[in-house]
């Protein structure tokens, strides 16, 4: 591999590296509205098309305890989640609800109430949420007086924490700490007397994370809150897609396709590929180019040509197949199925041109595959495989064929032999004479 490539290489790896960090769940769209008079409380709110959706509701009232009887979205049912703040006194309260997966697209909220008060809703849809346990440290609340207020909820890093605040008493809008993202500050009517509510967000860190904002007086009552949201675990989309884009495909990709073209045709000039494989896969190389090469001369019609010019002229040149291992290991990080696809076919269609003829009898030969007679013996192409002792297919003038001693035949039976087998037949048959006649 080239140092380029090499470098390419591990631009890539660090870009895949950096993209496998989890992303924080994130805010989708952000709706709110007021109402007073009246127990059914309804506005739009639009969910984009994310992954891993989750809506919010949340309820800002100034009472005891929350007066929700019923919160839907889309006609779809929105769960309680909890609600919390000062019971007496100057009370406040903030009441959560979420929905899971809600439809994408605008639809309605609809609040319903068991008593015509006066409320601040406000619905922020995220993305990337954990749809198991969403909320997996539950929530915390307090309440306080004063010109400031904070929360520490519990939480995990990687996860997105969210602040809410129900205020009763302030003169003018809270500011949260400047290390949060303000999501609302929505007040109804005069703010002295009426709720004012208010949300932010921020990552979350291991153990715990603070929340807090401040107010334009001093005394107003606070009801503020927050929690965990978990994240789903995958992978940020966007630091893969732009560091990928940037180091592989982008710069890269443009620039070297139009330089590979015409250096990866003279120096895939697939002179190597004609030197190496002529004698030990010729049949493989043509079967598989053949099938290749339709496909890449099509698309790089001019390049092929080239490459055919320049094989001609140096069939077997190191120097141009040391070109073609250089502009394969550029190419291979920035375009590789273009590269592969160009190199195939003119690797596949140079062995298919010069194909090697097989050598006739008595021709020099190291393997049978060159033989047309198909036996290679003594580095000569041989009528037969003459293989067996004291014969050779080398002796000078005879080349190609196979000579030298004939096994010699069995030796014939000696007289003396046969002799003895005759006298020993005349003895047996003289003994079984005489064993007849003591019997008789």
């Amino acid at each position: 591999m080239t140092r380029r490539a090499a470098v390419v290489m591990g631009l890539w790896m660090v870009a895949n590296a950096a993209g496998t960090a989890a992303a924080f769940p994130t805010v989708d769209s952000v709706s709110t509205t007021t109402s007073s008079g009246s127990t059914t409380v309804t506005f739009a709110h639009t969910v984009g098309a994310g992954t891993n959706r989750m809506l919010m509701v949340l309820v800002h009232t100034r009472s005891g305890s929350s007066p929700v009887t019923a919160v839907t979205y889309n006609g779809t049912a929105v769960s309680s989640l909890s609600s919390g703040g000062i019971p007496s006194g100057d009370p406040c309260n903030t009441a959560l609800f979420r929905l899971l997966a809600p439809a994408t697209g605008s639809a309605n909220v609809v609040v319903t109430l068991s008593s015509a008060v006066e409320v601040v809703v406000g619905a922020i849809s995220f993305t990337g949420v954990d749809q198991t346990t969403p909320f997996p440290l539950g929530i915390t609340f307090t309440g306080t007086t004063g010109t400031s207020a904070s929360v520490a909820p519990l939480t995990n890093a990687g996860d997105l924490v969210i602040e809410f605040s129900t205020t009763t008493g302030a003169s003018t809008p809270t500011a949260p700490d400047a290390s949060q993202t303000p999501q609302y500050s929505v007040a109804l009517g005069a703010l002295v007397s009426n709720p004012l509510g208010a949300t932010s967000t921020k990552p979350a860190v291991a153990g715990s994370t603070t929340m807090s904002r401040t107010y334009g007086m001093s005394g107003p009552t606070s009801c503020i809150g927050g929690t965990d949201i978990a994240s789903d675990g995958v992978p940020a989309p966007t630091s893969t897609s732009t560091a990928t884009a940037t180091a592989t495909a982008t710069g890269t990709a443009t620039r070297t396709a139009t330089a590979t073209a015409t250096a990866t045709s003279t120096g895939t000039a697939t002179a190597t590929a004609t030197a190496t494989p002529a004698d030990t896969s010729t049949a493989t190389a043509t079967s598989t180019a053949t099938a290749s090469a339709t496909k890449t001369s099509t698309a790089t019609a001019t390049a092929t040509n080239t490459a055919t010019a320049t094989a001609t002229a140096t069939p077997t040149n190191t120097s141009t197949a040391t070109a073609t291992a250089t502009a394969t290991d550029t190419a291979t990080p920035t375009a590789t199925s273009t590269l592969t696809a160009t190199a195939t076919g003119t690797v596949s269609s140079t062995p298919t041109a010069t194909a090697t003829p097989l050598l006739p009898v008595g021709a020099a030969c190291s393997t049978a595959l060159q033989c047309a007679s198909g036996f290679c013996a003594d580095e000569v192409c041989c009528t037969s495989a003459c293989d067996l002792p004291d014969q050779r297919c080398d002796a000078a003038g005879r080349e190609g064929l196979c000579v030298g001693d004939q096994p010699a035949p069995a030796p014939a039976a000696s007289a003396l032999g046969l002799a003895f087998a005759l006298v020993m037949l005349i003895a047996i048959g003289r003994l079984g004479l005489r064993r007849v006649r003591v019997t008789r």
